[in-house]
Parts: structure tokens; C-alpha cells; sequence
């Protein structure tokens, strides 16, 4: 039954039409755990989930599917160019209309080879993955790979320090992250090694804020885990796992934990024995190790003394935030008009890390002309702690922003541009009967006469007339066949 739904071979045609020339040529797993692009060869997920694969600098992709049973990759295609998506009996094949991402979806358990054949202006690459599409794994495994720094630029988690760095500073100074807004940690997939997809996985957050001792924590089951930067300093994050979403009754889940793991700088480690590989429990009650988790949990019995450092279970990440003076923001490049004599709120001014705040108000009668400060002046009433005044004459008016800093750090911006109409005009409705039928006489009219047919309708289908002149006729009828 498979096997007979099972299609031959998925194909799609990209073509990307830039006005540069391509310097090269790439895919790579955008959604798949750390090293399978490194070990790939073959990978297990779940019916039902999308997995995607980053098309970089390609003039042309094609890709064929299969399933491991069968023995050759068809060359029909059945994914055409231009098309969105491609839904087949096991494949749900389609291409991100922002980026170069292009997503399969299994819908059907089995196993199945996809064969990519990517081709540039210089370049030329072939890369085949295998999937084992299931809806249930067993045997779940799911960790951090071994800390790899001493690879020195190969390292990944180098690379990955490098990701938090690019969040905290941006790509340029617009989009760096600033107080009271929200660091979005950078995937960990290198990362990870599990079975199962990263999206896929359930992410608890632990996070230090600056002269903190203790964590506090976020989750984020889908979508990227995030938390709010509150203060200027170091902060500390470490990210736990688990698969408890993709278990009935969590049964046969996994979890990462740092219980019974010594808490260093860099992460949470396993202590061993000295000179073996047995582990020991540390305690937090009593700081020493244990032989069994029960000792640990009391923090009583006999300690090990000759527990050395082994290996780095959970790591920790940090990055730091520099107080660069306060940080105003607009955070709306639009403003709605205004009228003469009606009230304005302005509420898209956010200020961070500012000890002292000044609002002022300016008008412009054109764009070009000089701005004119009005912030004192009685016609428009302004309101600098409510950020409201009262427009008295047409033209453009905005909202200058000042912060000051406790160091005399400044920072100034302003509003988008309030344009002013003339007076809003108000309309009021006559709504008596007296006034609509003054307005509405003809169809009045017509409404009546509609009313009186319908009224003769209902009175000839349920009223029947007597016909005395009929009855007459038959009854003089009846009286001559009774004469003879």
C-alpha cells in the first residue's frame, strides 16, 4: 500500500534573477541538529514536521525524492518552476518567498533519499541527504556536543560566541540591541545532537541579569526563546532541552538537567573519580560529591574527596551590555493627521536609560519653512508629560526629544511630521420620521403600494368568493333529470 503511494522523484527548478553575478554556490540544513550537516548522511524526523534547507547563491536547484526502497531517482519532474507549493502523497514540497529557503514536509513514515543538484554561474554542487520519517522515536538521544574551541575557527561553539556578539551589536547601530528590549538567543542547533528536529524541541531558559546571583527563567516551545534586558552589565544564559511536548503522557521523554552537576564559569560539569570514569553527584546543600543521587540530595553521608572536573555538560553564554548613553525611540515613522481645535496624543516615543527627558513641540506651516517653537505657547496647550496639545493653525507640527543620561550621556530625536487640516467639521444628522420622509416621499409612496398588493395577494390565496349564479345552474340541472 506504501509502496504504491509512494511517488518518484521531486523536482523544482529555481531560477534567480540578480544583478550581480553569483560568486559561488551552497546548501545547507537550516533547521537540522548540529552535525548533520557535518556526519549527514542520515537523519530521523517526524511526519508532519518541516525541515529546511538554506539555497544560497543558485541560479538553478533540483531536487529529486525517493524512497530507499526503490532503486533509481525518476526524472519527471513534478514540482515545477514558479510554482509555490508541491503536495504529494509523501512530500510537501515549497519555496520561502522571502529568503532562500526551501522546506519539506514527510507525510508518510518510511524512509526516503533527497538528492539536491545545485548550479551557479561558478559553481557546481550534488548533495544527498536520507530521512527516516517516523511518528514515534525511541531511544532518544539528546546533548551538547564536546566543547570544540581549540579548532580554533572551525570551532562551533566559536562560531556560535560569534552569533551573540553579532545580536548585541547589529549590523549597524539601528538594530543593536538596547535597553528594555529583548535578546533573542542565537539558535544552539550546532550545538545539539538528538534525533530530533530543533524547532521540534521544547527550550527552558535560564538567565542571569547583571549583579544577580540567582536565574530566572523563559521558555519557548516554538519561535526563538527571548528575554528582556533590564540594566547595563554581563548577563549569563544557559539553555536546557527536552522532548516532553513529543511523548504521550511524556512517557519516554528527555530531559537535560544541571542537577548533581557542579555549576564553573563556563557551564554546569560531571564530576569523576580521580583516574576513572565513574560520575559523582554534587550536592548544593552540602557542596561536596556523592556516590548516589540520594546522598546528594541530603547532602549527608560519606563525600568523595577525589572528584576531578570531567566533562561540560551544560554550557553557560555570556555577552555584555554597554551603557552608550540613553536610547530614544521612535517607534513609528508615520503620524496621524490632525485638526484645528481637536486634541492630539503622540504615544510613539519610548526612552530608555535617561535620567532626565525633555519634550518640546515645534510647528512648521510648510516643510521647508523654518520650525518655530511652541512648546509655551497658549493656543496649542501642549502637555509634555501626557505628550497632548491642541493644534491651532494648518501645517506640520512635531515632537523634539532630549535624554540625559546620570554621566551627561545625550541623545535627541523627533517625531515623524503631524499634519494639520483645517477645523474637523462635524455633521450632524436629522433622524425624525418627519425628516426621513421629506427625503424618502417617492419610495414612502411606493412602499405603501407594495404593502396593499401583498395585502390583495394574501386575501385571494386563503379567501374564496361564494358563486351563487354557478349553484343556481346546477341546482336547475338536478331538477330536470328529477322530472323525468
Amino acid at each position: 500500500m506504501l509502496n504504491r503511494m509512494v511517488k518518484k522523484l521531486l523536482i523544482f527548478l529555481l531560477c534567480f534573477a540578480c544583478s550581480a553575478p553569483f560568486l559561488g554556490t551552497s546548501i545547507r540544513v537550516a533547521q537540522a541538529n548540529s552535525n548533520y550537516d557535518q556526519a549527514v548522511k542520515e537523519k530521523t524526523v517526524f511526519v508532519g514536521t518541516e525541515y529546511k534547507f538554506e539555497v544560497e547563491g543558485n541560479k538553478e536547484v533540483v531536487i529529486y525524492g525517493k524512497k530507499s526502497t526503490e532503486k533509481d531517482y525518476s526524472e519527471k519532474p513534478i514540482f515545477e518552476k514558479n510554482n509555490d507549493t508541491n503536495k504529494e502523497d509523501n512530500y510537501i514540497v515549497s519555496f520561502a518567498s522571502t529568503g532562500s529557503v526551501l522546506s519539506i514536509t514527510f507525510t508518510k513514515t518510511g524512509t526516503y533519499n533527497i538528492k539536491f543538484h545545485s548550479k551557479s554561474d561558478t559553481a557546481e554542487i550534488n548533495k544527498e541527504y536520507t530521512f527516516n520519517v517516523t511518528d514515534k522515536i525511541e531511544n532518544i538521544k539528546l546533548n551538547y556536543i564536546a566543547n570544540d574551541e581549540d579548532k580554533g575557527d572551525d570551532s562551533v561553539y566559536k562560531k556560535y560566541k560569534d552569533e551573540i556578539q553579532k545580536v548585541v551589536v547589529g549590523t549597524e547601530e539601528a538594530n543593536a540591541l538596547k535597553l528594555g528590549k529583548n535578546f533573542e538567543i542565537p539558535n544552539l542547533d550546532s550545538l545539539i545532537y538528538t534525533q530530533i528536529p530543533y524547532n521540534s524541541l521544547n527550550k527552558q531558559v535560564y538567565y542571569s541579569a547583571p549583579g544577580s546571583s540567582s536565574y530566572s527563567t523563559a521558555s519557548a516551545l516554538s519561535g526563538t526563546p527571548k528575554f528582556k534586558v533590564s540594566a547595563y552589565g554581563t548577563y549569563v544564559y544557559y539553555v536546557l532541552f527536552s522532548t516532553d511536548n513529543l511523548t504521550d503522557n511524556n512517557k519516554d521523554s528527555v530531559k537535560m538537567t544541571v542537577d548533581y552537576l557542579r555549576e564553573e564559569l563556563d557551564g554546569f560539569y560531571q564530576y569523576v573519580i580521580e583516574n576513572t570514569a565513574t560520575e559523582v553527584y554534587y550536592s548544593k546543600v552540602s557542596e561536596k560529591f556523592y556516590a548516589s543521587k540520594e546522598e546528594a540530595d541530603e547532602g549527608e553521608g560519606a563525600a568523595i574527596e577525589n572528584a576531578v572536573k570531567g566533562s561540560l555538560v551544560i554550557p553557560k553564554f555570556t555577552f555584555t551590555l554597554e551603557n552608550k548613553g540613553p536610547v530614544i525611540e521612535i517607534t513609528s515613522s508615520y503620524q496621524e493627521k490632525g485638526y484645528i481645535g481637536s486634541s492630539y496624543s503622540i504615544t510613539s516615543i519610548t526612552v530608555n536609560g535617561s535620567e532626565n527627558t525633555t519634550y518640546k513641540l515645534f510647528y512648521k506651516e510648510k516643510l521647508d519653512s523654518a520650525e518655530e517653537d511652541v512648546t509655551d505657547r497658549e493656543e496649542e496647550g501642549f502637555d509634555a508629560s501626557a505628550l497632548t496639545f491642541t493644534p491651532a493653525k494648518e501645517g506640520f507640527y512635531y515632537v523634539k526629544v532630549f535624554a540625559v543620561d546620570s554621566v551627561g550621556n545625550r541623545d535627541e530625536d523627533k517625531t515623524a511630521y503631524i499634519e494639520v487640516a483645517s477645523e474637523f467639521v462635524h455633521v450632524s444628522y436629522k433622524v425624525g420620521f418627519a425628516d426621513w420622509l421629506e427625503k424618502n416621499t417617492l419610495p414612502f409612496i411606493l412602499l405603501c403600494i407594495s404593502g396593499a398588493c401583498l395585502i390583495a395577494i394574501v386575501c385571494l390565496i386563503f379567501i374564496k368568493p361564494k358563486d351563487a349564479t354557478s349553484k343556481k345552474a346546477i341546482k336547475k340541472v338536478d331538477d330536470k333529470n328529477a322530472d323525468r
